[in-house]
């Protein structure tokens, strides 16, 4: 079973209101995973205001020695006909991804120019950004995701839990800023899933430690 199946029972079982539950979920779990990473430093987002406007930044803040992540968390899903290719696809990426970039490049402006509410992130620091999604989103970072998408102020990648699974892995004995960056800013690789570019660098005994976590609660284990 796949978050993608996983999400449709809930919706026929509970409605939208499974859908918004499981979006603070998936938030949340993208910083825990992060949080197992021991040169990561996680914060969380921040709540501001411009004028009578309430906003919010990206979900979280990882800092690392020598990069800060920008990290927003989306659990949208891709319908079935985009994931065929048909006219949907454009829609759901700029409504789901595109809003995603809209307030990471908010957030990044908000860095760089010192307001106080960011104070704590460093701006003296390359800084990277990430999209995380539920599911996959496999045209997101391709030629045709950069067409239809804002253009990110900042190099972004968007990848899937299962991706973010990977990395994690891959973080419990080597930072990962240094991988990101060299994935990211890359004219070529950037253009791939994360999960097909982490490939270089994992190793067979990378084992992740909330997935370890979670299979020794199960009753079959």
């Amino acid at each position: 079973m796949s978050p993608l199946e996983w999400y449709y029972a809930g919706i026929n079982e509970w409605g939208t209101d499974f859908a918004v539950d499981l979006g603070y979920l998936f938030e949340d779990y993208v910083g825990r995973q992060f949080a197992t990473m021991p040169d990561a430093s996680v914060e969380p987002q921040v709540e501001y205001h411009r004028g009578k406007d309430r906003m919010d930044t990206t979900d979280w803040f990882i800092v690392f020695d020598d990069v800060v992540l920008l990290v927003e968390a989306k659990a949208g899903i891709l319908p079935v006909a985009g994931r065929a290719g048909d006219d949907s696809l454009t829609t759901m990426m700029t409504r789901t991804v595109g809003k995603a970039i809209k307030q990471i490049n908010r957030t990044h402006a908000l860095i760089k120019s010192g307001a106080p509410e960011v104070a704590h992130i460093p701006n003296n620091r390359p800084i990277l950004a990430m999209v995380a999604t539920l599911d996959p989103w496999y045209k997101a970072n391709s030629f045709l995701g950069r067409e239809v998408l804002p253009t990110c102020d900042v190099p972004v990648t968007v990848c899937s839990a299962r991706d973010i699974e990977f990395l994690a892995g891959i973080g419990q004995r080597t930072p990962v800023g240094p991988i990101l960056t060299e994935i990211v800013t890359d004219p070529y690789r950037s253009t791939w899933s994360l999960g097909i570019a982490l490939k270089p660098y994992r190793l067979p005994d990378d084992r992740n430690p909330l997935l370890d976590q979670a299979w020794k609660e199960y009753p079959f284990n």
